[in-house]
């Protein structure tokens, strides 16, 4: 596990000039990399040295890159869905706004990169780098952390999939993929030293999480145009709505996939190992 946070590290450092240029897939991989440093700082916390302001100061980093990058998700899945609905005007005015989304969310990240919390984060980083990563854990200790986070993904799913009030559900399924993806960095990360069973298991935590991401980012969408509309002409208006019912379509769709995913984390296969 130890060159698995070091290779976060590596990658979330090594990106900083690119990130700034805000170069291709730049921001993209340097939010992988934090989220994939923060998930394993939370599952495995309690076997690390004392991890709480690295963890907080990866959060405020993580937030500000998650701005960029869900502007650059949207203004490309958005824009996709608009360009086949004519109207070419009201197609435009809709990339300009996210364009301008997604030039904002820069400025304040590259305006964080150059803050003396920025500079903090580096310092602990480079310490964290340098010492012993997981000091006196073992393969017992490691299971049982993951064994955690799998449970968090099967209480957390089942209170989503209990609600029928799409309000309440929603909010829960997002919280459902985010254990998701805990699960399958901290899956990754033992990988290693545990090998197939640990992989199997990393591969089922993405498939749900890819397939509950697929949901979030359609209901993000619809409440995304539905910001817009106060300001939008009666034909962006029509736009905007015939695009938000494609994302209702993408969203149903999304979550019609979720019991096979939820089946698939649940065989023996793929969580025995657990205990």
């Amino acid at each position: 596990m130890a060159q698995y946070l070091r290779a976060q590290v590596d990658t979330l450092t090594d990106l900083v000039d690119a990130v700034r240029a805000d170069e291709p897939d730049a921001v993209h991989r340097m939010r992988v990399a934090t989220r994939r440093l923060r998930s394993a700082l939370a599952t495995f916390g309690p076997l690390l040295e004392p991890v709480d302001q690295l963890r907080d100061d990866a959060r405020w980093l993580g937030r500000r890159l998650g701005a960029v990058r869900d502007a650059e998700v949207m203004a490309a899945r958005l824009a996709d869905h608009a360009s086949g609905l004519g109207d070419d005007e009201a197609v435009a005015a809709l990339g300009r706004v996210l364009e301008e989304r997604h030039r904002t969310a820069h400025a304040e990240l590259v305006e964080a990169l150059d803050s003396p919390r920025a500079d903090d984060l580096t310092r602990a980083l480079d310490r964290f780098r340098a010492g012993p990563l997981v000091p006196g854990a073992s393969g017992k200790d490691l299971r049982r952390r993951v064994r955690k986070d799998h449970r968090r993904v099967v209480r957390r799913l089942e209170a989503a999939l209990a609600e029928d009030d799409p309000a309440v559900r929603d909010p829960l399924l997002h919280e459902a993929r985010k254990a998701a993806k805990r699960l399958r960095y901290a899956a990754e990360a033992v990988a290693p030293a545990v090998g197939k069973p640990a992989v199997r298991l990393a591969a089922a935590a993405e498939e749900l999480q890819e397939v509950l991401g697929e949901h979030q980012d359609a209901v993000t969408a619809r409440a995304l145009l539905e910001g817009l509309r106060p300001a939008a002409t009666e034909a962006e208006t029509w736009l905007h709505a015939r695009v938000a019912l494609v994302e209702r379509d993408l969203a149903d769709r999304a979550e019609a996939r979720v019991p096979r995913a939820r089946r698939r984390l649940g065989r023996t296969k793929v969580r025995g190992w657990l205990g």
